[in-house]
């Protein structure tokens, strides 16, 4: 079964604890990593701006092609050009 599956462990050589994080594909192919929990919240956080930009990017593009009438290919245009502004504006904030 595809997923993501996270459990948090107890690192007995360095006595901290630590979170272990399994993806698997369709295929049953696995890949892991362990990272601090520091690096868990920083890819938790990562996982939800990205999960609020792809909704807003989807609504974006209907919007443009449902109520502005802009042929797709070009609402894809818009979007990244409207993606540079986003990149431009994170950066400015950091």
């Amino acid at each position: 079964m595809a997923g993501i599956f996270v459990t948090n462990i107890f690192g007995q050589n360095t006595h901290k604890g630590l979170v272990h994080v399994t993806s698997t594909d369709d295929d049953g192919k696995q890949v892991m990593i362990t990272c601090t929990p520091h690096e868990a919240r920083a890819i938790a956080w990562n996982l939800l701006e990205c999960a609020e930009a792809a909704q807003h990017e989807e609504m974006f593009v209907r919007f443009l092609v449902e109520e502005v009438h802009t042929p797709f290919d070009r609402a894809l245009q818009i979007l990244g050009t409207f993606r540079g502004y986003r990149d431009v504006e994170e950066k400015s904030d950091q």
